[in-house]
């Protein structure tokens, strides 16, 4: 295989930053592919001004983009996390990748080793829920091999801690439109051992989550499902049961955050774009309580989006009015 070469070989070994139980405020900034970002230093101030413990997704698959921005990209990452760190006091930035499969991932194309890596459905077929993205199998080696790759670059430019998307999917649970299958999440467990070998290498520790409740990571993230249709806002989630998953995973209790989710065109964030000012501020609210209720953290929605949907950002807080109340929940006293 052709790895993408790593940006840095160092990372930032000096930063102090909080621990996880000490996280009251997250805050889901998901950067673009494409390095796209919105004035960064105007949103390390509306980070700050919401007393932010956690960036969730402050730069999402960086070490997948083109060869010929790849560089740029980098640079621009490693000065966003260095200024993050800076000037938000004991803040966790977050990467992230996504545990699936793209033909670009493995250089020079080989046929057999790319159709191995992947999942298949009832019928033998590769399962390939949007163009050109299949689901993976995190069982396979040379698959791991990928996805710590780009987990090392990720954490070379100065990351915290990382988060995989798409983990129960290449563990074996296929959305259920296509095939329902057994977890087997040994190739996850191997995965975060290696991850976190590296990172102890460069003398770091890194925090580990992923998108649903899973084994073997340091807090648990789980999308806060909302009703497929842009006129409801029922919450989906079954929090005791997460609850009561994640402890028979982890043997303990960890934090356990909700998001609603940046993809897909039914429900999360592409839903909740479309409903009113005041349909979104009143299901944020609803959310923050809920969350709460539950003995749990939602994760403020700032900026970010599909980018298979979108070229651009599908969300953002200051555009969409959405940011008062954001800040007003963010700075409460009981926080």
């Amino acid at each position: 295989f052709m790895w993408a070469e790593e940006s840095d070989r160092t990372v930032n070994q000096k930063t102090q930053v909080k621990t996880i139980d000490k996280c009251i405020n997250f805050v889901m900034f998901c950067s673009l592919i494409t390095g796209e970002y919105p004035n960064f230093s105007e949103s390390i101030t509306m980070l700050g001004e919401l007393k932010t413990d956690y960036i969730m997704r402050g730069i999402f698959d960086l070490p997948r983009a083109p060869i010929r921005n790849r560089v740029r990209f980098f640079k621009l990452a490693k000065k966003i996390i260095k200024e993050a760190h800076e000037r938000i006091s004991g803040v966790i930035f977050e990467g992230g990748i996504c545990v699936v499969l793209f033909k670009e991932d493995v250089r020079p194309y080989n046929e057999k080793i790319f159709d191995a890596m992947c999942q298949k459905d009832i019928n033998g077929n590769r399962i390939e829920p949007l163009p050109g993205v299949f689901v993976a199998d995190l069982n396979n080696k040379d698959f791991r091999k990928i996805i710590l790759n780009y987990a090392k670059q990720t954490i070379n430019l100065g990351v915290d801690a990382l988060h995989f998307d798409c983990v129960p999917e290449a563990s074996g649970i296929i959305p259920p439109s296509t095939y329902q299958g057994i977890p087997d999440y040994s190739g996850w467990k191997d995965l975060c051992a290696k991850v976190r070998n590296y990172a102890r290498s460069k003398g770091k520790d890194i925090l580990i989550t992923a998108n649903g409740i899973v084994p073997a990571v340091d807090f648990q993230t789980c999308q806060l499902k909302i009703e497929p249709s842009l006129f409801k806002q029922r919450i989906v989630v079954d929090f005791v049961a997460n609850k009561e998953k994640s402890q028979e995973y982890l043997g303990r209790d960890v934090p356990i955050v909700y998001f609603i989710d940046w993809g897909g065109q039914e429900g999360g964030m592409y839903c909740f774009s479309h409903w009113s000012l005041s349909e979104q501020r009143a299901f944020i609210q609803q959310a923050y309580n809920t969350c709460r209720k539950n003995k749990a953290h939602f994760a403020f929605p700032l900026y970010g989006g599909n980018t298979f949907i979108a070229e651009k950002p599908i969300y953002d807080a200051k555009k969409f009015k959405t940011y008062k109340t954001i800040i007003e929940l963010a700075t409460k006293k009981e926080n």
